[in-house]
């Protein structure tokens, strides 16, 4: 999409309220300033734009010149009437508005809001996220002992199966009954720890 594309979607996102040019920059930080104000003029010549210049009575020196859709353009556009700030809906201004007290009110009351609505979310990502770390730690260390003591027991009766005079066949079977009960604490572990973490 080029960048004339791009501004006409901008500009028909702010309809019907018109914008000065810092603020169409604002919006392209990427872009050069100079082919913005080019394409913003094109508009103007084709007349899907138009193009006003604000002088400020108490800054002569100081001109803004601001740039909106004119309504033949807009025609059925559906203009939006509101502002969602996550799941808080503010109603939004509109050129030729009286600003009220409570159109100031409302965006500081809802942001209240909507921070207290991130902390909890972050909080909750927060305590997932570590419980997720601690099983993992702690699994990796439960395993690494286990397979040590698994290791350890199996050793130990072929370590010892000349004193103890052991045949291969009981070495087998002693090995076996020393390790079974090891891997019904494993279980046991393994279980817990996806009941403590699963939440």
């Amino acid at each position: 999409m080029n960048l004339k594309d791009k501004l006409k979607i901008f500009l028909y996102d702010k309809a019907p309220n018109s914008l000065i040019f810092e603020q169409i920059k604002f919006a392209f930080p990427d872009e050069k300033e100079e082919a913005i104000r080019s394409l913003l003029e094109e508009m103007v010549t084709e007349g899907f734009l138009e193009r006003r210049v604000h002088v400020n009575d108490r800054a002569p020196n100081v001109q803004r010149v601001s740039y909106h859709i004119p309504s033949k353009h807009l025609e059925n556009y559906p203009i939006q009437t509101e502002i969602e700030i996550g799941t808080i809906k503010i109603p939004r201004m509109i050129d030729g508005d009286t600003c009220r007290a409570e159109d100031i009110n409302m965006p500081i009351l809802s942001f209240d809001r909507i921070v207290d609505q991130k902390v909890k979310e972050l909080k909750e990502t927060y305590d997932n996220e570590l419980k997720r770390i601690l099983g993992t730690i702690i699994s990796i260390f439960g395993l690494f002992f286990v397979l040590f003591s698994i290791v350890n027991i199996t050793i130990k009766p072929i370590y010892f199966s000349n004193e103890l005079n052991l045949t291969q066949k009981q070495i087998f079977f002693q090995s076996l009954y020393n390790i079974i009960p090891l891997s019904i604490v494993l279980l046991i572990f393994l279980c817990v720890l996806y009941i403590i973490f699963r939440r």
